[in-house]
């Protein structure tokens, strides 16, 4: 089911539980980023994270989902992490499973990644790689807060792109964090990403935001963020092989992150607890990665439809549709774009003008 097809179908009132899922998969984590909102959260409570039976009847209610991201944490470290892709494209039905990853373990991303293709029930479904990527050389291991992770960012690449070639389905996307640390060294990163990653799918930056470890780094400002998206659209204008449309709501998503920086507030509607929620490795139910925590699933009888409409989670629903909060999620503000009319007008706007600044012919 495309975008928009599963937008109209929100928008007659057929869709309640969640279609895009974000998807804790553990708390341990190898790498040390200094951009990490999550960071107090990490190696932590190990014994509280769900077994592979948990995540079975934590997700048994919901529906087919459409899109799905494996966090962490580093995904790779829960050995449960083969069986959970398993259930989401064979219960499921996920049109499409993203995973971020640090690299620093690229055997291990490989067999995963090739274990997830197989896991699949058809061909059409989807899995995604980000591969994290904050800057070139050693400045990148310094960020990610792990020596020697460039090289092995590279080995990860060359071992997907080869895994790419001999199976349908499989995206290699590059995911830099944007921030007060590379935001003058954009065309340093983006240049050695095109000579040196060029079969990569789409290259995805995503701002910094708090709470993070490091006092010494910041987010971008409104003006630093525009003139960060002036350098990127011709860059990614590139992307030719991406599917388009995905490709201009990335895009239509980054603008609306600018608009939304410019004004603090929420200027498009958020769905966050409506067609997007987030499950944490521990089982904490939440309508956004920020902010609006339900409870534990435990607490609702392993049951996501029981916490999903519980009267907390619909209270906190109608204060998001109150617009108390904002924020520049990529996650979120991708998924709630096709929703509206306003965000439909602008992916719309989006697809109709040229990244490149050509024009159409």
């Amino acid at each position: 089911m495309n975008e928009l097809a599963l937008a109209g179908q929100w928008l007659r009132g057929r869709e309640t539980l969640p279609r895009y899922l974000i998807l804790g998969m553990t708390n341990l984590c190898n790498s040390k980023c200094v951009t990490c909102f999550y960071w107090d959260h990490l190696n932590v409570n190990r014994h509280l994270e769900m077994s592979l039976e948990d995540y079975g009847r934590a997700l048994e209610d919901l529906p087919s989902l459409y899109s799905v991201v494996l966090t962490g944490g580093e995904p790779t470290l829960n050995r449960d992490l083969p069986g959970v892709t398993r259930l989401l494209y064979r219960r499921h039905d996920a049109s499409n499973v993203t995973m971020p990853t640090n690299s620093l373990l690229p055997e291990q991303v490989e067999a995963v990644v090739a274990g997830a293709l197989e896991s699949r029930t058809d061909e059409r479904q989807t899995f995604t790689v980000g591969l994290s990527l904050d800057h070139v050389g050693d400045r990148h291991d310094e960020i990610r807060g792990a020596p020697g992770n460039f090289p092995k960012v590279a080995e990860t690449y060359r071992r997907l792109v080869a895994l790419k070639r001999r199976s349908r389905g499989l995206l290699v996307n590059v995911q830099t964090v944007l921030a007060s640390f590379n935001r003058d060294d954009l065309p340093e990163i983006t240049s050695w990403v095109a000579a040196n990653f060029s079969e990569i799918d789409f290259h995805s930056f995503e701002l910094l935001r708090p709470p993070f470890p490091d006092s010494s780094i910041r987010p971008l400002t409104a003006s630093e963020y525009a003139h960060a998206l002036r350098t990127l659209k011709p860059y990614w204008a590139r992307f030719d092989r991406y599917r388009p449309i995905l490709r201009n709501l990335k895009v239509a998503a980054r603008e609306a992150e600018l608009e939304t920086l410019e004004q603090e507030r929420m200027v498009y509607p958020c769905y966050a607890g409506t067609v997007s929620g987030v499950l944490n490795p521990e089982g904490t139910v939440s309508l956004c990665e920020v902010q609006w925590e339900i409870g534990n699933i435990r607490d609702f009888g392993w049951s996501f439809r029981k916490a999903w409409f519980s009267e907390k989670a619909n209270e906190l629903r109608r204060r998001v549709a109150k617009r108390e909060c904002w924020c520049t999620h990529s996650c979120f503000m991708s998924s709630s774009l096709p929703f509206s009319v306003k965000g439909l007008a602008k992916m719309a706007t989006t697809f109709l003008r040229p990244l490149d600044g050509a024009e159409r012919e």
